[in-house]
């Protein structure tokens, strides 16, 4: 047995979620764990909807994601989620430079080179 769902903004009754869902554009599996979490039926619907999130670093500028935030700033993914997610503040994670790993740090120190293959070492 469907559950039947009521638009509290339009009013539209929906003989089941994922009509409602489909309605909506939204993945059944969502709305189904919002509505059984006890959101009411225009939250589940209407928020965490990511098409217009936009990621504002402290001056003032938008981007479209966290990564391509980092990358402007130059801060590796992964090092400016675990500022933020210590408690760094946007300023802070962003305006404070990432530590030089140890190789890069003495002097003269050049990445090695690839060696080129020549198919001699792949025959038995």
């Amino acid at each position: 047995m469907a559950i039947k769902v009521t638009d509290p903004v339009s009013g539209v009754v929906y003989p089941s979620i994922k009509a409602y869902a489909r309605a909506y554009g939204v993945p059944v599996w969502r709305v189904r764990g919002r509505l059984l979490a006890g959101y009411a039926a225009d939250t589940a619907v209407y928020s965490g909807s990511l098409k217009n999130v936009c990621f504002t670093d402290h001056t003032g500028r938008k981007f479209p994601s966290k990564k391509a935030m980092f990358a402007f700033w130059g801060i590796p993914y992964h090092m400016g989620c675990e500022r933020l997610i210590i408690g760094w503040s946007v300023e802070r994670t962003l305006t404070t430079p990432a530590p030089i790993p140890p190789q890069l740090r003495r002097r003269g120190w050049r990445k090695p080179k690839k060696q080129p293959r020549t198919g001699v070492e792949h025959v038995l």
